[in-house]
């Protein structure tokens, strides 16, 4: 199990530059569990006692609105690290829920141990801080889209955000309603727009999952810049 942890971690971002003597204290303490589509990994507001590592399947961190809607956040998949951010909270509480969105497998990376690697390999901490600075600025770039621009640049801008990391072609699992509730568009306008670019075989797939197969298609269909 220990390899298969130690090449998770080093595929990621935060700990790719550290040996395996470096990652000891985590390869010691992280636990593999197992979830079923549907069980909670945690809830909002329990306490924030570990990370987890997808190893398979997929993990959808969300909150419900007062409406009572499902507000997704975001979906993760294998290799993602989820909820690293609220290890460091001082409230010490998740602030999201995170359930499985398919069978899954995670490793549980205590929070203690986490704290502790960032202590002893200060490059971890910076690319944590860094990591949440993007997250922020991302943050920052959906309100002002959402305030300004159309359904379809918000659409494709999200999707362009989602994709980034991923390989060609990019898939996605959200379902249409998520989706419409997160980007505050209409579900007959979010139809009508994903008709129009499974059309013109810019994406392919329904019922939640789809795959991106020209990207820059996209990105040109609503006018919005291509990125080299």
């Amino acid at each position: 199990m220990s390899n298969q942890l130690l090449h998770l971690l080093r595929k990621g971002y935060l700990f790719d530059e550290l040996t395996e003597d470096d990652l000891a204290p985590l390869l010691k303490v992280s636990e593999l569990r197992r979830y079923k589509a549907g069980d909670y990994l945690f809830c909002f507001e329990d306490e924030a006692d570990h990370s987890f590592l997808v190893v398979s399947g997929y993990v959808r961190i969300y909150r419900w609105t007062p409406e009572g809607e499902e507000k997704v956040f975001h979906v993760f998949g294998e290799g993602k690290l989820v909820a690293e951010a609220a290890m460091f909270m001082r409230h010490g509480r998740y602030p999201m829920n995170a359930r499985a969105d398919s069978d899954c497998e995670v490793y549980a990376v205590p929070r203690a141990a986490l704290h502790q690697i960032c202590l002893d390999k200060p490059e971890v901490a910076l690319k944590l801080i860094e990591s949440m600075g993007q997250r922020l600025f991302s943050l920052v770039n959906r309100v002002d889209q959402l305030s300004s621009s159309s359904a379809g640049r918000r659409l494709v801008s999200w999707i362009e955000e989602r994709c980034r990391g991923q390989h060609m072609p990019y898939s996605l699992k959200i379902s249409r309603q998520q989706l419409a509730v997160q980007l505050g568009i209409a579900p007959e306008t979010l139809s009508r727009l994903l008709n129009k670019y499974r059309e013109a075989e810019l994406i392919e797939g329904q019922r939640g999952q789809f795959k991106i197969l020209d990207l820059a298609g996209l990105l040109r269909s609503e006018q919005l810049p291509v990125k080299n």
